[in-house]
């Protein structure tokens, strides 16, 4: 990674070099859920037959095999982490659901 740093005015930023967008001809797919509560549970439940989705969630209990849908993919981590939605495939997704105490 390199850093590129900008210079507004007399404030000095130092900042990653900007992601290059995904390639519009890719064809975009699948569904990002954020939130392993009930109502993500649920939405993971009735759609993970039906497209591949991936479910975020901190707390490790919520995240237990069993629990959700065994077709989604299970990542742990803070969904307010741009490395963690990466991770998730959140830029290619057709999709993202946030289903948090804190929307």
């Amino acid at each position: 990674m390199r850093w590129v740093v900008r210079r507004y005015d007399e404030c000095v930023t130092a900042a990653t070099e900007p992601t290059p967008p995904p390639d519009s001809s890719a064809t975009r797919s699948g569904l990002v859920v954020l939130g392993a509560g009930f109502t993500g549970l649920a939405v993971v439940d009735r759609i993970a037959h039906i497209v591949d989705v991936t479910l975020i969630d901190k707390d490790p209990a919520r995240l237990e095999p069993g629990l959700a849908d065994p077709g989604a993919t299970l990542l742990r981590g803070d969904g307010t982490s741009v490395l963690v939605l990466r991770e998730a495939g959140v830029f290619e997704a057709a999709a993202f659901i946030a289903c948090t105490a804190d929307d």
